[in-house]
């Protein structure tokens, strides 16, 4: 009885997310499709994922607990480039680039879901604060990487390395919201990122 249970129970599970992601998803699609954070609705979030308005309130409270879970979602791959990052240690040119060229290809895929989560945090206090969060967390994530190069290097070290990671953090949100929204910019925008960031990274290496 208990197995069956405890079976049941992670059918449950299982189709919970996969309903949330379905929500999420959709969201996406009308983001991609133009719409507007305000002109987002329930209703038409509901519609377009295919399920019934009271299950949307079995998963999220109102239209920004969603828009927080979608936020989430994309700063988790800028955390995990960061961490593949981690795995050369000496943190060559290669790897910056690579790592930069990867997390501005997916922000300019991801374009119109993220300036909308943007645009929506510069109104919505709560949003804003779980979007800071999140771009702080990514900050910690590079710190980590940073500071072990740095153990490498210790005379590159700047006096508060955490700071300057959460900088180089936003840096990379503004330049890619603001200016790699530009298609036709977005490889100067991930050259340039590279290059200030390397140039932390190694500031008495020319090449």
């Amino acid at each position: 009885m208990a197995r069956t249970q405890t079976v049941q129970a992670k059918a449950g599970e299982r189709r919970r997310a996969a309903t949330q992601l379905d929500l999420i998803n959709a969201t996406k699609r009308l983001l991609e499709g133009g719409a507007s954070i305000q002109e987002l609705t329930i209703e038409g979030i509901c519609r377009e994922a295919g399920v019934v308005r009271t299950t949307f309130y079995l998963h999220f409270n109102e239209k920004t607990d969603l828009i927080k879970a979608l936020a989430q979602e994309q700063v988790e791959w800028i955390e995990e480039a960061g961490r593949r990052t981690a795995s050369d240690p000496e943190l060559t040119r290669g790897t910056v680039e690579a790592s930069i060229d990867e997390i501005v290809n997916r922000w300019v895929s991801n374009q119109a879901v993220l300036a909308a989560i943007i645009d929506l945090a510069e109104h919505d206090p709560e949003l804003e604060r779980t979007w800071q969060a999140a771009i702080q967390e990514v900050g910690v994530v590079a710190a980590g990487v940073f500071d072990e190069h740095w153990k490498l290097h210790p005379e590159w070290a700047p006096q508060n390395p955490a700071a300057v990671a959460e900088v180089l953090s936003w840096m990379i949100e503004r330049s890619c919201h603001k200016i790699a929204r530009d298609p036709d910019r977005r490889d100067e925008v991930a050259a340039s990122l590279a290059e200030v960031i390397w140039r932390v990274l190694h500031p008495q290496v020319s090449d």
